[in-house]
């Protein structure tokens, strides 16, 4: 029997948030990718502050902030 690692865990907890916000579908966000804890993203706003505020309202992860 195969055990899921905490790799695993991490992300399907990362999908878990992310999809129920629809992330992937946001219309000022054209690529957003994940690894563990590392994002990768294409985010259209007019400045640095604004892209900040967009995602820190949009993702909301339980227990962990995005700086």
């Amino acid at each position: 029997m195969e055990i899921m690692s905490s790799l695993d865990f991490a992300n399907l907890y990362s999908y878990f948030f992310e999809d129920r916000v629809g992330v992937h579908s946001h219309p000022n966000i054209s690529f957003y990718g994940r690894y563990i804890n590392d994002c990768l993203r294409l985010v259209y706003a007019k400045d640095k502050l604004s892209t900040k505020c967009l995602l820190e309202n949009l993702i909301v992860f339980n227990n962990y902030t995005i700086e």
